[in-house]
């Protein structure tokens, strides 16, 4: 999830952390974990920064589906499928930093709180975010292709 998406802050969900270094240090914390010593967090911070992004897979549906996805307002926090790094509230109990879609396909577990299963049942379940939840079934499909090459 984090291949390719580290050129800039912030990081977390709702955005709190500043920089990379200060995000996978609480994270530690919060794990419960004692953390790196610094050459090595230093290292890992290095390799992570280096991931390329996930290859762009290709599907029968993903042009229709690139003109859905602007349609249906997913661009405005999206952008091409990565993150406008604001945060925002999308009616599931909280304000989160918008996530990157890149590789969104291959997730098992959607949103903050993985309450979608798969990219379908986001797409119907999250009405208060872009307009996806009105779409017909086939625009729904070429959507989900779309993001899939992601």
């Amino acid at each position: 999830m984090l291949a390719g998406q580290l050129e800039s802050g912030p990081y977390g969900w709702r955005g709190e952390h500043p920089t990379l270094e200060a995000h996978v240090k609480i994270t530690f914390r919060q794990l419960r974990g004692t953390g790196l010593p610094e050459p090595e967090l230093s290292a890992l911070l290095a390799y992570v920064r280096t991931l390329p992004r996930p290859p762009m897979g290709t599907a029968p549906d993903a042009a229709r589906g690139k003109e859905v996805f602007a349609s249906a307002e997913c661009g405005s926090c999206h952008g091409d499928g990565g993150s406008d790094r604001n945060v925002h509230d999308v009616g599931t109990g909280s304000a989160f930093m918008t996530p990157t879609l890149a590789g969104i396909g291959t997730r098992r577990q959607l949103m903050h709180d993985g309450r979608y299963a798969d990219l379908d049942a986001l797409l119907v379940g999250a009405k208060a975010m872009g307009a996806g939840s009105t779409l017909s079934p086939d625009d729904r499909r070429a959507l989900v292709s779309y993001l899939e090459t992601l």
